[in-house]
């Protein structure tokens, strides 16, 4: 005879639960330790060209977008905290492997033949590679829309994005001419890289001896695309789109950069080389991207596409987002 009442179920003793193979190991704490020592070196390895970019940067405006390139990193890590630190890992040595190779691009673009651009390029695998090295592959994954935020902080040649831009800044341009020609009482002209226009008996031009006028701000546009599209974990289908569309958006800003500035000249009366007329159209084109992009991707996220897998499932879920 026992003291237990009859009724009472034994029950046995709660098993060990099961090891999820996606904890981080090392803890999150000493990850992040390893990689800030990671990137104090890296700051002190590259700071001559870290330092050129924030020099030039505030002068001109096709650059200045690299000033805030840091708050968008930041921002994006604290939205994207939780999935980071579930992608994190004992790391690999391949991280290593990835920054031997982006010290050994600098060093190849620096003798005999100093290649600036090369160099600053330099500064992007390595950091990938310190992330591969404390986190591992998913960690890096997770991590590649700040690696493209540092991509795009870097400074083009001049005579490369010349040579890139020289489409896309004739097709704005003539674009601009024909919008501009539909105003009332204005007759819009374009000759060469430049812009003219008669409004009633007034004549004069539009951004003159504004270099690249027709191509301006190309990249802080897709800048903000990137943190618009990447401040939320989508799934790879979505990201996919808004590469697909990113280009047309961005030359869509730029065309109403353009005409934006024709509009403020033309009936504020501008002198031709105010600062008014610029300023007003790169705050317009910026916020018309950033509603582009936002307005694409709330549209995107509203829709539904069915698939095989169970929505139940964590796992299933989190392979499913880029």
């Amino acid at each position: 005879m026992t003291n237990a009442e009859p009724n009472a179920v034994t029950r046995p003793p709660p098993a060990a639960a099961p090891r999820d193979s996606g904890d981080p190991w090392p803890p999150p704490r000493v990850a992040i330790l390893k990689f800030l020592v990671l990137l104090g070196l890296w700051v002190w390895l590259f700071w001559p060209e870290l330092r050129d970019v924030c020099v030039m940067a505030p002068g001109n405006c096709d650059r200045a977008h690299a000033l805030a390139i840091p708050v968008a990193i930041l921002a994006l890590v604290y939205r994207r905290r939780h999935h980071l630190r579930a992608s994190l890992t004992t790391g690999s040595a391949w991280g290593v492997v990835l920054m031997l190779a982006g010290l050994g691009l600098y060093a190849a673009s620096t003798w005999p033949f100093d290649f600036r651009y090369i160099q600053q390029l330099g500064m992007v695998p390595v950091l990938a590679g310190a992330l591969l090295a404390v986190g591992g592959w998913r960690l890096v994954k997770r991590c590649l829309p700040m690696l493209l935020l540092v991509l795009l902080s870097i400074p083009i040649g001049p005579r490369i994005y010349a040579r890139l831009i020289i489409a896309p800044e004739t097709y704005t341009l003539a674009a601009t001419r024909l919008v501009l020609d539909q105003l009332p009482k204005v007759k819009a002209e374009l000759r060469g890289p430049d812009l003219y226009f008669r409004h009633g008996g007034r004549t004069g031009s539009i951004a003159l001896g504004e270099p690249r006028r027709g191509a301006s701000l190309l990249l802080a546009s897709l800048v903000i695309g990137v943190f618009v599209v990447f401040a939320q974990v989508r799934p790879f289908w979505q990201v996919a789109v808004m590469a697909v569309l990113a280009g047309p958006v961005v030359m869509l800003g730029n065309a109403l950069r353009v005409f934006t500035w024709g509009v403020v000249t033309i009936y504020g009366q501008a002198m031709p080389t105010s600062g008014a007329p610029r300023a007003v159209a790169a705050v317009v084109s910026l916020l018309a991207a950033y509603a582009i992009f936002g307005l694409m991707c709330a549209i995107l996220s509203n829709l539904v596409i069915e698939t095989e897998q169970d929505e139940d499932d964590p796992r299933l879920e989190e392979l499913g987002h880029a």
